[in-house]
Order: structure tokens, then C-alpha cells, then sequence
């Protein structure tokens, strides 16, 4: 019983993870996206999905 406990608090922990590795890697993605098409609006999406991913992980 214990031992399934931990088990799925494992589980949970690495899905959490994961989930923030991707959101960590997103920007990057879409600024280099971005950047071909057109330079100007990287700036501001780079600053929106940053301002977003604060708030997401102070939730």
C-alpha cells in the first residue's frame, strides 16, 4: 500500500517535470519560428510566452 503511494507521487513528480521541461523549451522553438518569419515580432511574442510561463509555474 505505501509502496504504491510513492510510486505514483514518482510518477506525478516526473509528469510535472516533463511538462515544465517542454514549456521550458517552447520559447525557444517559437522564437526560432518567429525569427524566419519576421524578426520585429519576436521581441514581443519572446516577452509574452516568457510572461506567461511565470505566471503558469507561480500557480
Amino acid at each position: 500500500m505505501v509502496a504504491m503511494a510513492v510510486f505514483l507521487v514518482r510518477v506525478r513528480v516526473v509528469l510535472v517535470v516533463g511538462m515544465f521541461r517542454r514549456l521550458a523549451l517552447a520559447p525557444v522553438a517559437l522564437t526560432a519560428a518567429l525569427r524566419a518569419v519576421d524578426p520585429s515580432v519576436v521581441g514581443l511574442v519572446t516577452v509574452a510566452v516568457r510572461s506567461v510561463a511565470v505566471l503558469s509555474a507561480a500557480a
